[in-house]
């Protein structure tokens, strides 16, 4: 039997997924957002599409890099707060949060 942090390896725990129904202000923004860019590539010309679609896709490496570190860092809080139930001096956790803050 594994334990959890070997599902969490193994994905069979998947954090980032959304089970639940994503709410109706994000559908419509999500929608609002994907037509607009469609709208905006159709009327740009062709160098400035080129530029635009770089743009989008360094947004999304930066969003993505930011929801990694949100994870990390909320992972190690939970882990301190799993040792501080225990009772376990979870103090070196300390260093790894601002760590992840600089």
């Amino acid at each position: 039997m594994s334990g959890f942090i070997e599902e969490l390896f193994f994905e069979n725990i998947r954090p980032q997924s959304r089970v639940s129904e994503k709410s109706e202000l994000y559908q419509e923004e999500y929608e609002k957002k994907i037509n607009d860019e469609e709208r905006l590539i159709k009327t740009l010309p062709e160098e400035y599409k080129k530029l635009f679609l770089e743009y989008a896709d360094a947004c999304a490496v930066v969003n993505g890099e930011d929801t990694l570190d949100c994870f990390v860092r909320g992972f190690k809080l939970g882990a301190g707060f799993a040792l501080d139930v225990f009772g376990i001096d979870g103090t070196f956790l300390n260093g790894l949060l601002k760590d992840a803050e600089e």
